[in-house]
C-alpha cells in the first residue's frame, strides 16, 4: 500500500512539473504572461488583465469587442474545466481502488496535464486577442501597470 501511495505521489509530481513546462507563455507577449496564472501580469503579481483594463479608459467599442472575445471563448473554457474535474474524479477513484494500475494513472495524469496546458494556451490566445484591441498608448500604459505590479511582487519580502 505504501508503494502505491509513493508511486502515485511521485507520478503526480513528475506530471505536474511536465504540465507547468508545457504551459509556458507564448512568444507574442512574454512581458505580461505568467505561466502559473495565465494572462497579463496575473493575479498573484497583483494586476490581472481584467483588473488592468479598468485603468486604460477603454472606449465603448473596445469594451464591446473585448466582451465578444470573452463571450465566444467561454463555452470552450467551461467544457475544458469540466473535463479537468472529470479527470480528477477518475484519478481520485483510481487512488482508492483495490486494483491500482500505474499505466492507467500515468494516462490519466497525462490527459490532465494536456487538458490544463490546452486551457492555458487558450487563455494566452484570448489575452493576445484582447491585447490587439488596445491602442498603442493603452498598450504602453498596460506595460507600465504590469511592470509596476511585477516590481512590487519582486520587492515583497520573502517568507523564511
Amino acid at each position: 500500500m505504501i508503494k502505491k501511495i509513493f508511486s502515485v505521489t511521485a507520478l503526480s509530481l513528475s506530471l505536474a512539473i511536465a504540465s507547468s513546462a508545457q504551459a509556458q507563455a507564448p512568444a507574442m507577449a512574454p512581458m505580461f504572461a505568467h505561466p502559473q496564472m495565465g494572462g497579463f501580469a496575473a493575479h498573484r503579481q497583483g494586476m490581472g488583465l481584467h483588473h488592468a483594463l479598468q485603468f486604460l479608459n477603454l472606449s465603448a467599442e473596445q469594451n464591446d469587442k473585448i466582451f465578444e472575445i470573452r463571450h465566444k471563448n467561454e463555452p470552450n473554457f467551461y467544457k475544458s474545466r469540466q473535463k479537468v474535474i472529470e479527470i480528477q474524479q477518475q484519478i481520485d477513484e483510481l487512488k482508492m481502488s483495490q486494483n491500482f494500475d500505474v499505466t492507467k494513472a500515468r494516462a490519466l495524469y497525462t490527459q490532465l496535464a494536456n487538458t490544463k496546458a490546452d486551457i492555458k494556451i487558450a487563455e494566452f490566445s484570448q489575452d493576445a486577442e484582447i491585447y490587439d484591441v488596445l491602442t498603442a498608448d493603452q498598450k504602453a500604459e498596460l506595460k507600465k501597470l504590469c511592470d509596476a505590479a511585477h516590481q512590487k511582487r519582486k520587492n515583497k519580502p520573502k517568507h523564511k
